[in-house]
């Protein structure tokens, strides 16, 4: 039944698409556009998606032009270039599809940028978005490179790049879910603004000006799967918290999984972010408890067994899906992790004081600032050593059979253990999911 409502849905939800630009192929045009999102630089040229009107139609364009001049969310700009639409660049990667679940069929590269006007009124995302910008302004000035990329990416989600090579070798060592925001690192934040919260207000109060809070922040981040993910599972324990009601995460996941997918159900087969956050979540609920039973040997001291239990619960749980959408597998990724995880709360918290302070006084953040770059070079160099190592990672495009197998023996796995272990899944707090 669901997968009819399913498939009826998407078919509704999606349709055709049938643009007044697709005669306009190949050619050079002038528009006049909004920017809709907030632009990202990336590889060297400013990346945005822009919005243009046509009577009664919009449609929205992926641009890519050059740094200057530096445009901004709600900016009305003067396009010349030639439109044409998004082609697959990869095998191994459907650009094509991913660019789709956005609504976007075009795209404009090295076009003339002129800016028009700046939108003066109203608008949460554009304040966000200014909020934003001027945090990540703060810890460039506090930080050098790349040490100020890697903060904003832990802490705000900032879209700057790390440069190709730095972004290959997070990738190679199996930690790039930590250079931009994931729902990893939204937990982490989501918990610290609780606690702030509640020393202040209990209550309905401290929930409600957390859920606020944590939709905002999600907002201002831009809004990824793996950021929605976990903003919606973060949602469900404050409303099972003042509402007196047990919180069980497994069905929080299917919740969030549901209303996602309702939204927009292109992420569910084009959106790997999307589905890569589901798994390692699933790793964590039902995987990692039964890992976690072999690891006694293991001290619990700075939470190293909890760690390590996660690690592999969620590497085990993406590992297929990995494999077979890159090509590729991180045989590092398991020490990597266990070496850097245990320092990203303390990092993200030193990097958010010291931008803090740099508000206040330059010299005043130096000293926090030190210390947060001392932790941001030891990540820097722990990547950097053990994606260096001649078989850091293998490939495994050779075995997608097995992989496929691999993924269905894992579905069993989750569900042979739900009722094994389902009093340590269930009443988690923000901090274990």
């Amino acid at each position: 039944m669901f997968i009819t409502l399913g498939t009826v849905w998407y078919d509704f939800r999606v349709g055709e698409s049938v643009s007044y630009l697709n005669g306009l192929d190949g050619r050079v045009i002038s528009l006049r556009v909004v920017v809709f999102d907030e632009p990202e630089e990336k590889n060297g040229k400013l990346q945005a998606i822009v919005m243009v009107e046509n009577d009664n139609n919009s449609e929205k364009i992926l641009i890519k032009t050059a740094t200057v001049p530096r445009y901004k969310y709600g900016d009305t700009l003067q396009l010349v270039g030639e439109i044409k639409k998004p082609e697959n660049f990869s095998e191994d990667f459907d650009y094509v599809s991913y660019l789709a679940k956005d609504d976007i069929y075009f795209l404009i590269e090295n076009p003339k940028v002129k800016i028009i006007s700046s939108d003066k009124s109203f608008s949460l995302s554009r304040y966000l978005f200014l909020i934003k910008n001027f945090f990540t302004q703060n810890i460039n000035e506090v930080l050098p490179e790349p040490h100020s990329s890697l903060l904003a990416g832990l802490v705000l989600g900032a879209r700057e790049s790390l440069g190709t090579e730095w972004i290959n070798k997070f990738r190679i060592a199996g930690l790039s879910h930590i250079v931009v925001l994931s729902g990893y690192n939204l937990t982490i934040i989501s918990d610290s603004v609780m606690k702030v919260i509640s020393r202040f207000l209990s209550g309905s109060s401290a929930s409600f000006l957390g859920a606020v809070s944590i939709i905002l922040f999600t907002i201002m981040t831009g809004g990824g799967a793996s950021t929605v993910r976990a903003a919606i599972m973060a949602l469900i324990i404050l409303l099972a918290k003042t509402t007196g009601r047990l919180y069980e995460a497994s069905s929080a996941l299917i919740v969030a999984g549901f209303l996602m997918i309702l939204h927009n159900p292109r992420i569910l087969i084009f959106d790997m972010s999307f589905q890569l956050s589901f798994l390692a979540t699933l790793g964590l609920l039902y995987i990692s408890p039964m890992v976690k039973k072999y690891l006694t040997f293991v001290t619990e001291k700075l939470g190293l067994r909890e760690v390590l239990a996660t690690t592999i619960g969620a590497q085990i749980a993406t590992f297929p899906l990995i494999a077979y959408k890159m090509g590729t597998f991180s045989l590092v990724a398991l020490p990597v992790n266990i070496l850097v995880l245990i320092f990203i709360p303390i990092t993200m918290f030193l990097g958010f004081l010291a931008a803090t302070l740099n508000i206040i006084n330059f010299y005043i953040a130096t000293p926090v600032a030190t210390l947060a770059w001392a932790l941001l070079s030891y990540i820097l160099f722990v990547v950097d050593i053990f994606s260096s190592l001649p078989f850091a990672s293998v490939n495994v495009n050779a075995i997608n059979i097995f992989l496929l197998l691999l993924l269905i023996l894992m579905i069993v796995i989750v569900y042979k253990s739900r009722q094994m272990f389902s009093s340590e899944i269930d009443g988690w707090t923000i901090e274990e999911i």
